[in-house]
């Protein structure tokens, strides 16, 4: 499978998230959670374009910042879920 492809499409799901979350955000503008659901989803971008481009760019960028910004997008999952679901977020 061509690396490039794989990660076009899922950029393309995370922009469309993106979108979901605006329109969630439009229809229930009181929920807690979203804020950091896109933050999450920014980050997890970021990171996929950022390991798109490890054949032109840096190694130090493609691979530290790209599974920074991966794992800051995981954490945030965590956070924003915690928050929806109205639990606490405990890191133990």
């Amino acid at each position: 499978m061509y690396m490039p492809y794989l990660m076009c499409g899922y950029a393309a799901t995370v922009i469309l998230m993106l979108a979901g979350c605006y329109a969630i955000a439009r229809t229930l503008p009181g929920l807690q959670g979203l804020r950091l659901l896109v933050y999450a989803l920014i980050c997890g971008l970021l990171g996929v374009a950022l390991m798109a481009t490890r054949p032109f760019a840096p190694a130090w960028i493609t691979i530290l910042v790209a599974n920074g910004a991966s794992f800051a997008c995981s954490l945030l999952i965590y956070c924003s879920t915690a928050q929806i679901l109205d639990t606490g977020a405990s890191f133990l």
